[in-house]
């Protein structure tokens, strides 16, 4: 399998809600990113999502009170083990008043994990 990565991915600890809406009910869930770059996070869910759905995700950071609002897209879902899904998710949009702050808060997370490197494992893109 080809690596489409554009952006490094680190396994770091952030708490992640995503929502979206069906035409019966509006989804919540609040859970552990599995892995977070720039440009997207990595999910590991109960229930499979559909390639295309439109989240709203808010990102949690340590040592910040607000989340960061971000739009994404489901951009693959596999199997991962009985009864979990490993899930894709692309950043679309961020908020205007959120951009520096997730920029900002994405390095100095970054940053922290790579002083302290037993909390973060990083999965770099297969290179060609």
């Amino acid at each position: 399998m080809i690596e489409k990565r554009k952006a490094d991915r680190l396994k770091v600890p952030l708490q992640v809600e995503y929502r979206f809406s069906t035409q019966r009910k509006t989804l919540i869930e609040r859970i552990r990113a599995h892995n977070i770059s720039g440009s997207g996070i990595g999910l590991i869910l109960s229930n499979p999502m559909e390639i295309g759905t439109r989240l709203k995700t808010l990102v949690y950071f340590p040592d910040d009170t607000r989340p960061v609002e971000l739009i994404s897209k489901v951009v693959w879902c596999r199997p991962k083990a009985k009864h979990s899904f490993a899930v894709g998710i692309k950043h679309t949009t961020i908020a205007p008043k959120d951009k520096e702050r997730f920029i900002s808060l994405f390095c100095e997370t970054m940053i922290n994990y790579f002083i302290l490197p037993s909390k973060v494992v990083i999965y770099a893109k297969k290179r060609k």
